[in-house]
């Protein structure tokens, strides 16, 4: 992997959020999952690991620079929380299997779509957190 400028981590989220967006809006009823070009779960837990390493680093920058950069993560992060809803049985963390995790991203399921297609394919038969 080469090395990336915060601008272009930051667009890398954007690109995630965007397309795992127009799929769950293109793709609302069960049956995507079959699909080969729209993007699963495991899209959406890639999402999450890109997030992961841009908080750290917006921390490590200047007050000014921070400020700017939040500006365009903050955009991203809202367009995010517009197409998902809590996670509250932490089905994706559990998917994942990294262990619990805090922060508000891991803690968020697309509402419908592929993801959640794919999630309620993952899951056992009767499990109580069963998606959907």
């Amino acid at each position: 992997m080469g090395v990336h400028t915060l601008a272009e981590l930051v667009g890398a989220w954007g690109h995630h959020v965007s397309r795992l967006e127009r799929e769950a809006r293109a793709h609302p009823a069960a049956g995507s999952r079959e699909r080969a070009d729209v993007w699963g779960v495991y899209d959406l837990i890639a999402a999450n690991y890109l997030r992961d390493v841009l908080e750290p680093l917006m921390q490590a920058l200047g007050d000014r620079e921070r400020a700017d950069m939040r500006s365009a993560l903050d955009a991203v992060d809202q367009r995010f929380l517009g197409f998902t809803v809590p996670d509250v049985h932490k089905i994706v963390q559990r998917i994942d299997g990294g262990g619990p995790r805090s922060a508000w991203w891991w803690n968020r399921i697309p509402e419908r779509g592929p993801v959640l297609d794919d999630v309620a394919y993952m899951l056992p038969p009767g499990d109580p957190d069963e998606a959907g």
